[in-house]
Protein backbone atom coordinates (compact mmCIF):
# COMPACT_ATOMS: atom_id res chain seq x y z
CA UNK A 1 0.00 0.00 0.00
CA UNK A 2 1.44 3.40 -0.97
CA UNK A 3 1.09 6.59 0.96
CA UNK A 4 -1.07 9.33 -0.52
CA UNK A 5 0.71 12.35 -1.87
CA UNK A 6 0.63 15.33 0.56
CA UNK A 7 -1.63 18.18 -0.54
CA UNK A 8 1.31 20.51 -1.24
CA UNK A 9 2.85 18.02 -3.68
CA UNK A 10 -0.48 17.50 -5.41
CA UNK A 11 -0.81 21.26 -5.91
CA UNK A 12 2.73 21.43 -7.25
CA UNK A 13 2.01 18.61 -9.68
CA UNK A 14 -1.10 20.48 -10.82
CA UNK A 15 0.96 23.64 -11.40
CA UNK A 16 3.48 21.74 -13.49
CA UNK A 17 0.75 20.00 -15.46
CA UNK A 18 -0.98 23.34 -16.08
CA UNK A 19 2.22 24.93 -17.41
CA UNK A 20 2.87 21.89 -19.61
CA UNK A 21 -0.69 22.00 -20.95
CA UNK A 22 -0.42 25.72 -21.66
CA UNK A 23 2.73 25.11 -23.68
CA UNK A 24 1.01 22.32 -25.61
CA UNK A 25 -1.97 24.55 -26.42
CA UNK A 26 0.35 27.31 -27.63
CA UNK A 27 2.28 24.79 -29.75
CA UNK A 28 -0.98 23.58 -31.29
CA UNK A 29 -1.86 27.17 -32.16
CA UNK A 30 1.59 27.74 -33.67
CA UNK A 31 0.95 24.92 -36.13
CA UNK A 32 -1.56 27.14 -37.90
CA UNK A 33 0.75 30.16 -38.19
CA UNK A 34 2.70 30.58 -41.48
CA UNK A 35 6.43 29.84 -41.29
CA UNK A 36 7.52 32.09 -44.18
CA UNK A 37 10.51 34.21 -43.19
CA UNK A 38 9.88 37.93 -43.02
CA UNK A 39 11.95 41.12 -42.74
CA UNK A 40 13.84 39.92 -39.66
CA UNK A 41 14.71 36.54 -41.25
CA UNK A 42 12.26 34.46 -39.21
CA UNK A 43 8.63 33.60 -39.75
CA UNK A 44 5.70 34.78 -37.62
CA UNK A 45 5.48 31.35 -35.99
CA UNK A 46 9.01 31.56 -34.55
CA UNK A 47 8.22 33.32 -31.27
CA UNK A 48 5.11 31.21 -30.49
CA UNK A 49 7.20 28.05 -30.94
CA UNK A 50 9.94 29.42 -28.67
CA UNK A 51 7.45 30.33 -25.95
CA UNK A 52 5.67 26.96 -26.31
CA UNK A 53 8.94 25.05 -26.02
CA UNK A 54 10.06 27.01 -22.96
CA UNK A 55 6.69 26.52 -21.27
CA UNK A 56 6.72 22.79 -21.91
CA UNK A 57 10.29 22.49 -20.61
CA UNK A 58 9.35 24.45 -17.48
CA UNK A 59 6.21 22.36 -17.01
CA UNK A 60 8.17 19.11 -17.33
CA UNK A 61 10.79 20.32 -14.85
CA UNK A 62 8.11 21.42 -12.37
CA UNK A 63 6.43 18.00 -12.58
CA UNK A 64 9.80 16.28 -12.04
CA UNK A 65 10.53 18.48 -9.02
CA UNK A 66 7.12 17.79 -7.51
CA UNK A 67 7.45 14.05 -8.05
CA UNK A 68 10.90 13.91 -6.42
CA UNK A 69 10.19 15.46 -3.06
CA UNK A 70 8.36 18.67 -3.95
CA UNK A 71 9.58 22.16 -4.71
CA UNK A 72 12.71 23.03 -2.78
CA UNK A 73 14.33 26.25 -1.59
CA UNK A 74 11.05 28.14 -1.85
CA UNK A 75 11.27 31.63 -0.43
CA UNK A 76 8.72 32.79 2.10
CA UNK A 77 5.81 34.75 0.56
CA UNK A 78 6.34 38.49 0.41
CA UNK A 79 4.36 41.53 -0.67
CA UNK A 80 0.88 42.72 0.19
CA UNK A 81 -1.62 40.45 1.88
CA UNK A 82 -4.14 41.12 -0.89
CA UNK A 83 -3.84 41.72 -4.60
CA UNK A 84 -3.95 45.22 -6.08
CA UNK A 85 -7.29 45.05 -7.88
CA UNK A 86 -6.95 48.58 -9.26
CA UNK A 87 -3.65 47.66 -10.90
CA UNK A 88 -5.26 44.51 -12.27
CA UNK A 89 -8.07 46.62 -13.74
CA UNK A 90 -5.57 48.91 -15.52
CA UNK A 91 -3.69 45.94 -16.95
CA UNK A 92 -6.96 44.33 -18.05
CA UNK A 93 -8.02 47.59 -19.70
CA UNK A 94 -4.76 47.65 -21.64
CA UNK A 95 -5.31 44.08 -22.82
CA UNK A 96 -8.85 44.92 -23.93
CA UNK A 97 -7.65 48.03 -25.75
CA UNK A 98 -5.13 45.86 -27.53
CA UNK A 99 -7.85 43.36 -28.44
CA UNK A 100 -9.99 46.16 -29.85
CA UNK A 101 -7.23 47.27 -32.24
CA UNK A 102 -5.46 43.99 -32.97
CA UNK A 103 -7.45 43.16 -36.11
CA UNK A 104 -7.16 46.68 -37.48
CA UNK A 105 -3.48 47.58 -37.27
CA UNK A 106 -1.95 44.21 -36.44
CA UNK A 107 -0.84 42.54 -33.24
CA UNK A 108 2.56 44.09 -32.69
CA UNK A 109 1.73 47.61 -33.84
CA UNK A 110 -1.44 47.69 -31.74
CA UNK A 111 0.63 46.63 -28.72
CA UNK A 112 3.27 49.22 -29.57
CA UNK A 113 0.87 52.14 -29.86
CA UNK A 114 -1.25 51.14 -26.84
CA UNK A 115 1.88 50.88 -24.69
CA UNK A 116 3.35 54.17 -25.89
CA UNK A 117 0.07 55.96 -25.17
CA UNK A 118 -0.77 54.18 -21.91
CA UNK A 119 2.52 54.99 -20.18
CA UNK A 120 1.81 58.65 -20.90
CA UNK A 121 -1.79 58.55 -19.70
CA UNK A 122 -3.23 58.82 -23.22
CA UNK A 123 -5.54 56.56 -25.19
CA UNK A 124 -6.61 55.80 -28.73
CA UNK A 125 -9.70 57.62 -30.00
CA UNK A 126 -10.11 55.80 -33.33
CA UNK A 127 -8.39 53.34 -35.61
CA UNK A 128 -8.72 52.77 -39.35
CA UNK A 129 -7.22 49.94 -41.34
CA UNK A 130 -6.49 50.82 -44.97
CA UNK A 131 -5.25 48.55 -47.72
CA UNK A 132 -2.75 49.42 -50.43
CA UNK A 133 -5.12 51.76 -52.25
CA UNK A 134 -3.56 55.16 -52.82
CA UNK A 135 -6.83 56.98 -53.52
CA UNK A 136 -8.48 55.66 -50.36
CA UNK A 137 -5.43 56.56 -48.26
CA UNK A 138 -5.36 60.08 -49.72
CA UNK A 139 -9.08 60.59 -49.05
CA UNK A 140 -8.68 59.40 -45.46
CA UNK A 141 -5.72 61.72 -44.90
CA UNK A 142 -7.65 64.71 -46.27
CA UNK A 143 -10.33 64.08 -43.64
CA UNK A 144 -7.89 63.61 -40.79
CA UNK A 145 -5.81 66.66 -41.80
CA UNK A 146 -9.00 68.73 -41.78
CA UNK A 147 -10.07 67.35 -38.39
CA UNK A 148 -6.81 68.33 -36.72
CA UNK A 149 -6.44 65.02 -34.88
CA UNK A 150 -3.14 63.58 -33.69
CA UNK A 151 -2.65 60.64 -36.06
CA UNK A 152 -0.06 57.88 -36.28
CA UNK A 153 0.23 56.14 -39.64
CA UNK A 154 2.16 52.87 -39.79
CA UNK A 155 3.65 51.38 -42.93
CA UNK A 156 3.58 52.27 -46.60
CA UNK A 157 6.50 54.73 -46.58
CA UNK A 158 9.02 52.44 -48.27
CA UNK A 159 10.16 52.47 -51.89
CA UNK A 160 8.43 49.34 -53.25
CA UNK A 161 5.41 49.47 -55.59
CA UNK A 162 3.00 48.50 -52.81
CA UNK A 163 4.07 51.47 -50.64
CA UNK A 164 1.59 54.28 -51.28
CA UNK A 165 1.54 56.40 -48.12
CA UNK A 166 4.18 58.97 -49.11
CA UNK A 167 2.44 59.60 -52.43
CA UNK A 168 -1.03 59.63 -50.86
CA UNK A 169 0.08 62.14 -48.21
CA UNK A 170 1.50 64.41 -50.92
CA UNK A 171 -1.75 64.15 -52.84
CA UNK A 172 -3.80 64.96 -49.75
CA UNK A 173 -1.58 68.00 -49.07
CA UNK A 174 -1.59 69.06 -52.73
CA UNK A 175 2.21 69.18 -52.90
CA UNK A 176 4.89 67.26 -54.77
CA UNK A 177 7.42 64.74 -53.49
CA UNK A 178 11.00 65.93 -52.94
CA UNK A 179 14.14 64.48 -51.42
CA UNK A 180 14.23 65.85 -47.88
CA UNK A 181 17.72 67.20 -47.06
CA UNK A 182 17.77 65.85 -43.49
CA UNK A 183 16.48 62.50 -44.65
CA UNK A 184 19.20 62.42 -47.31
CA UNK A 185 21.87 63.07 -44.68
CA UNK A 186 20.52 60.27 -42.49
CA UNK A 187 20.36 57.82 -45.41
CA UNK A 188 23.89 58.67 -46.58
CA UNK A 189 25.15 58.28 -43.01
CA UNK A 190 23.47 54.88 -42.90
CA UNK A 191 24.67 53.48 -46.25
CA UNK A 192 27.82 55.50 -47.00
CA UNK A 193 29.29 54.60 -50.37
CA UNK A 194 26.43 52.13 -50.92
CA UNK A 195 23.89 54.96 -51.12
CA UNK A 196 21.94 54.70 -54.37
CA UNK A 197 19.12 56.71 -55.98
CA UNK A 198 16.78 53.83 -55.11
CA UNK A 199 17.71 54.05 -51.43
CA UNK A 200 17.31 57.83 -51.51
CA UNK A 201 13.67 57.27 -52.47
CA UNK A 202 13.21 56.33 -48.81
CA UNK A 203 13.77 60.01 -47.98
CA UNK A 204 11.52 61.41 -50.69
CA UNK A 205 8.66 62.98 -48.75
CA UNK A 206 5.87 65.50 -49.40
CA UNK A 207 7.30 69.00 -49.73
CA UNK A 208 7.32 70.97 -46.46
CA UNK A 209 7.27 68.11 -43.96
CA UNK A 210 9.78 67.43 -41.18
CA UNK A 211 11.45 64.14 -40.44
CA UNK A 212 10.84 61.73 -37.56
CA UNK A 213 14.26 60.32 -36.58
CA UNK A 214 14.69 56.57 -36.60
CA UNK A 215 17.19 55.37 -33.97
CA UNK A 216 17.00 51.79 -35.23
CA UNK A 217 18.48 52.16 -38.72
CA UNK A 218 18.45 55.93 -39.43
CA UNK A 219 15.84 55.67 -42.22
CA UNK A 220 13.48 58.44 -41.05
CA UNK A 221 9.75 58.86 -41.18
CA UNK A 222 8.06 62.24 -41.50
CA UNK A 223 5.44 64.38 -39.81
CA UNK A 224 3.15 67.22 -40.79
CA UNK A 225 0.00 68.75 -39.27
CA UNK A 226 0.20 66.49 -36.19
CA UNK A 227 0.33 63.40 -38.42
CA UNK A 228 3.26 61.03 -37.92
CA UNK A 229 4.16 58.62 -40.71
CA UNK A 230 6.23 55.74 -39.39
CA UNK A 231 7.52 52.40 -40.70
CA UNK A 232 5.45 49.27 -40.26
CA UNK A 233 8.21 47.49 -38.33
CA UNK A 234 7.57 47.70 -34.56
CA UNK A 235 11.24 47.87 -33.56
CA UNK A 236 11.41 51.12 -35.53
CA UNK A 237 7.88 52.43 -34.94
CA UNK A 238 7.98 52.13 -31.14
CA UNK A 239 10.86 54.58 -30.42
CA UNK A 240 9.72 56.88 -33.22
CA UNK A 241 6.20 57.12 -31.81
CA UNK A 242 7.61 57.76 -28.35
CA UNK A 243 9.82 60.53 -29.73
CA UNK A 244 6.81 62.18 -31.37
CA UNK A 245 4.71 62.01 -28.20
CA UNK A 246 7.47 63.29 -25.93
CA UNK A 247 8.63 66.03 -28.31
CA UNK A 248 5.31 67.50 -29.44
CA UNK A 249 2.56 66.35 -27.09
CA UNK A 250 3.97 66.29 -23.57
CA UNK A 251 1.42 68.97 -22.66
CA UNK A 252 -1.30 66.33 -23.05
CA UNK A 253 0.20 64.00 -20.45
CA UNK A 254 -1.96 64.10 -17.30
CA UNK A 255 -0.28 65.77 -14.33
CA UNK A 256 -1.78 63.18 -12.01
CA UNK A 257 -3.16 59.71 -12.67
CA UNK A 258 -6.80 59.48 -13.66
CA UNK A 259 -9.21 57.40 -11.62
CA UNK A 260 -12.36 55.58 -12.64
CA UNK A 261 -15.31 54.91 -10.37
CA UNK A 262 -18.74 53.47 -11.11
CA UNK A 263 -21.99 52.35 -9.51
CA UNK A 264 -23.94 49.21 -10.32
CA UNK A 265 -27.55 50.38 -10.42
CA UNK A 266 -30.54 48.08 -10.02
CA UNK A 267 -34.26 48.69 -9.98
CA UNK A 268 -37.21 49.26 -12.27
CA UNK A 269 -35.95 52.63 -13.53
CA UNK A 270 -32.24 51.90 -13.91
CA UNK A 271 -32.00 51.82 -17.68
CA UNK A 272 -30.13 54.29 -19.87
CA UNK A 273 -33.11 56.09 -21.39
CA UNK A 274 -34.56 56.77 -17.95
CA UNK A 275 -31.26 58.23 -16.74
CA UNK A 276 -30.35 60.17 -19.86
CA UNK A 277 -31.13 63.54 -18.27
CA UNK A 278 -28.86 62.71 -15.33
CA UNK A 279 -26.04 61.66 -17.65
CA UNK A 280 -26.36 64.85 -19.70
CA UNK A 281 -26.28 66.96 -16.53
CA UNK A 282 -23.13 65.22 -15.30
CA UNK A 283 -21.44 65.75 -18.67
CA UNK A 284 -22.40 69.44 -18.59
CA UNK A 285 -21.33 69.95 -14.97
CA UNK A 286 -18.05 68.03 -15.33
CA UNK A 287 -16.88 68.49 -18.93
CA UNK A 288 -13.34 67.28 -18.21
CA UNK A 289 -14.57 63.86 -17.05
CA UNK A 290 -15.39 60.90 -19.27
CA UNK A 291 -18.83 59.48 -18.45
CA UNK A 292 -19.66 55.89 -19.36
CA UNK A 293 -22.66 53.60 -19.00
CA UNK A 294 -22.92 49.89 -19.73
CA UNK A 295 -26.08 47.81 -19.30
CA UNK A 296 -25.67 44.19 -18.22
CA UNK A 297 -28.21 41.62 -19.43
CA UNK A 298 -28.95 38.01 -18.56
CA UNK A 299 -28.91 35.28 -21.19
CA UNK A 300 -32.70 35.60 -21.30
CA UNK A 301 -32.47 39.30 -22.14
CA UNK A 302 -33.48 40.58 -18.69
CA UNK A 303 -31.76 43.62 -17.20
CA UNK A 304 -29.30 42.75 -14.42
CA UNK A 305 -27.84 46.17 -13.65
CA UNK A 306 -26.59 49.37 -15.24
CA UNK A 307 -22.97 50.30 -14.71
CA UNK A 308 -22.69 54.09 -14.55
CA UNK A 309 -19.51 55.96 -13.75
CA UNK A 310 -16.95 58.58 -14.67
CA UNK A 311 -13.19 58.78 -15.23
CA UNK A 312 -10.80 61.67 -14.72
CA UNK A 313 -9.36 63.90 -12.00
CA UNK A 314 -9.80 62.14 -8.62
CA UNK A 315 -11.41 65.10 -6.86
CA UNK A 316 -13.85 65.76 -9.68
CA UNK A 317 -14.68 62.07 -9.95
CA UNK A 318 -15.66 62.01 -6.27
CA UNK A 319 -17.87 65.08 -6.75
CA UNK A 320 -19.55 63.65 -9.82
CA UNK A 321 -20.16 60.29 -8.18
CA UNK A 322 -21.68 62.10 -5.21
CA UNK A 323 -24.08 63.91 -7.53
CA UNK A 324 -25.01 60.66 -9.24
CA UNK A 325 -25.59 58.93 -5.91
CA UNK A 326 -27.89 61.65 -4.62
CA UNK A 327 -29.98 61.61 -7.78
CA UNK A 328 -30.36 57.84 -8.06
CA UNK A 329 -31.33 57.66 -4.39
CA UNK A 330 -33.94 60.35 -5.00
CA UNK A 331 -35.37 58.23 -7.81
CA UNK A 332 -35.52 55.11 -5.66
CA UNK A 333 -32.77 53.29 -7.53
CA UNK A 334 -30.56 50.89 -5.58
CA UNK A 335 -26.81 51.38 -6.00
CA UNK A 336 -23.58 49.73 -4.99
CA UNK A 337 -19.98 50.47 -5.83
CA UNK A 338 -18.58 48.49 -8.73
CA UNK A 339 -15.92 46.10 -7.38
Amino acid sequence: MTDAQPPAVNRQLAIGAGVLALGAVLAAGALGIPADAGYAGVGPNFLPWVVAAVLMLCGGRLIWEAAHGGFRQIEAPSGAAQGDWRALAWVAAGVLANAATITRIGFVLSCTLCFALAVRGLRLSWVEYLGDERTRIADTLRRSFAAGDIVFSFGGIGNTPDDHTRQAAAEALAVDLVLHPQAEREIRARFGDETTPVRLLLGTFPRGVDIVPNPFNRIPGFHVHRHYFLPGFPQMAHPMAEWALDTFHADLFPRQPKVEKAFLLTGANCYESALLDLMERIVADYPSLRLFSLPSMTDEGQRRYLELGVEGDPALVDQAMGSIRLEVERRGITWQWRP
